[in-house]
């Protein structure tokens, strides 16, 4: 018999047995490893069951801060609403020539304000109507652009305070019927015809809680459109016997 290496007969055994530890290392660390994962997973989706929780309880919170927002806001947003229509409904006037226009411009004031409304120290719509059909009748052109709306709380109503301006198209018709005494004047006639009278004004909404409009209060100023016409000698000719009001009320016949 040959005898044994004893450097190298071990080898073998020892390199197959290092092997299958290392092996069994590997699974074990392997194993920790998912384990770990799992748990880190599980903690991770129980953070956001709880977050999920905690944001509905938030999103309830504030859907029920909304509805309270929405109920207190609601009067406020509809007579807002209300006077931006108006302007947009009568933003050239009195559609008297259009009969389906102003059937819902009828329509429409007849909505919003009440039969007694309180207009330029009248009650009742009709004086609105009037006033509507007389600018129609002078000017032969009308544009009302508002520049703003400042809504107010007044106890249990709202005011909407809107000034804007109201461009008037002057024709002889006009001179005729809102300052006959310039007509003797012809200068001053032919300084004005065709030329846009653009007049400041405040209209004011006084709305009641049920939405609808109980008064109007309106103010014009026609000293400072006259004076960018034909400077302030002849602003003052015209003013002096102008038949409007300082509240933009049209006194002709």
């Amino acid at each position: 018999m040959l005898p044994t290496d004893p450097a190298t007969s071990p080898a073998p055994r020892a390199s197959k047995e290092t092997k299958r530890g290392d092996a069994a290392k590997r699974k074990l660390g392997t194993r920790l490893r998912q384990l770990r994962y799992v748990a880190q997973k599980r903690e991770h989706l129980e953070h956001l069951e709880g977050s999920v929780q905690q944001l509905h309880c938030h999103v309830a919170r504030c859907e029920g801060q909304l509805e309270v927002l929405r109920a207190v806001n609601a009067p406020h947003d509809s007579a807002l609403s209300t006077a931006v229509e108006f302007f947009a409904s009568f933003r050239h006037g009195y559609q008297v020539h259009r009969p389906h226009m102003q059937a819902n411009q009828d329509a429409f004031l007849h909505s919003v304000m009440r039969h007694d409304l309180l207009f330029m120290n009248e009650r009742g719509i009709e004086k609105l109507f009037a006033q509507w059909r007389a600018s129609h009748a002078i000017f032969p052109s009308i544009e009302m652009v508002p520049t703003g709306f400042d809504v107010r709380a007044c106890d249990d109503a709202y005011l909407v305070v809107a000034p804007g301006v109201l461009h008037l198209r002057i024709s002889r018709m006009s001179l005729q019927c809102l300052c006959p005494h310039v007509l003797q004047n012809e200068w001053l006639v032919q300084r004005l015809l065709g030329q846009v009278l653009s007049m400041p004004i405040v209209n004011t909404f006084h709305f009641l809680p049920d939405g609808s409009i109980t008064r109007m209060d309106t103010a014009a100023s026609i000293v400072p459109a006259l004076l960018a016409l034909v400077g302030a000698e002849n602003a003052l000719l015209i003013v002096d016997g102008a038949k409007i009001q300082a509240n933009g009320e049209l006194t002709i016949p």
